[in-house]
């Protein structure tokens, strides 16, 4: 099984920890009827100018376990969708993975909300928002065939506590079955410590099932799962990688982007 990029989905994690005005049990009215949110103009006249569509294109949502949750908009990558007006009224709209690399970004659209900080925090006149990030990309390897790994790399030592069964409970809350790997995976010609951030940072192996063969979304839930954990753990995660047989190959390691889309 690869897993296959989804042009036309573009998706969106609210994070757990976000405090932003528009609020995750906002997001289906809003979603349904953006112009009666009193965030954008209500004059649809007005936005049809703008070259956005009389219908507004559909979305749903997948609850998060641990609050927040997925936005899955069907949509193309260039095209308007009135929400996202509202979603980036407060945060910044960031696509995961290869920053910068657009090809990558039009195979898998999977964006997440940055709450940003108000305006004059800078001199002590707003409030600054609070984030926890951690980077997170996708990597393709021929020989994981059907199977997905996610891999956790820290900043340091490893964390102690029960992350491990939090990382699982998150996973099922989505559908996906997850287990902890005592090592690294058996991957013939797979380099891993040339495309780790640093070779002596400890490192944690999950293998996922479940969920299909769908790129954005099987990206989204890691990245849901990855910025939750990145505050659960105080920001001690050095990076949050997917491993598995990709669609258009992406390399991070190699620097190459994305081939044969």
């Amino acid at each position: 099984m690869m897993l296959e990029r989804e042009p036309h989905t573009h998706y969106y994690v609210y994070p757990s920890w976000a405090e932003l005005s528009y609020r995750w049990s906002d997001m289906r009215a809003i979603l349904s009827r953006p112009l009666a949110s009193g965030y954008v103009n209500p004059d649809p006249a007005y936005w049809k100018e703008l070259g956005y569509p009389d219908r507004i294109q559909p979305a749903e949502l997948l609850e998060g376990p641990a609050g927040g949750g997925i936005i899955v908009a069907h949509i193309g990558f260039f095209e308007h969708w009135l929400p996202r007006l509202i979603l980036a009224r407060e945060a910044n709209t960031t696509c995961f993975g290869m920053m910068g690399n657009l090809e990558w970004q039009l195979a898998a659209p999977v964006s997440y909300l940055e709450p940003r900080d108000e305006p004059g925090a800078e001199w002590g006149l707003g409030k600054r928002a609070k984030s926890y990030l951690c980077p997170i990309s996708t990597e393709h390897v021929e020989a994981a065939g059907s199977r997905i790994y996610w891999m956790m790399e820290f900043k340091g030592a490893e964390p102690g506590g029960n992350y491990v069964d939090e990382v699982k409970s998150l996973g099922l809350g989505f559908g996906l079955q997850i287990s902890s790997l005592s090592s690294d995976p058996d991957l013939p010609g797979n380099d891993t410590p040339a495309w780790v951030a640093d070779a002596t940072h400890k490192r944690r192996w999950f293998e996922v099932s479940g969920g299909g063969n769908r790129l954005g979304y099987q990206f989204a839930i890691m990245g849901y799962v990855a910025l939750h954990m990145a505050w659960r753990l105080k920001n001690k995660i050095g990076w949050f990688h997917m491993i598995a047989a990709i669609q258009g190959e992406p390399h991070v390691r190699r620097n190459k982007g994305v081939r044969n889309l």
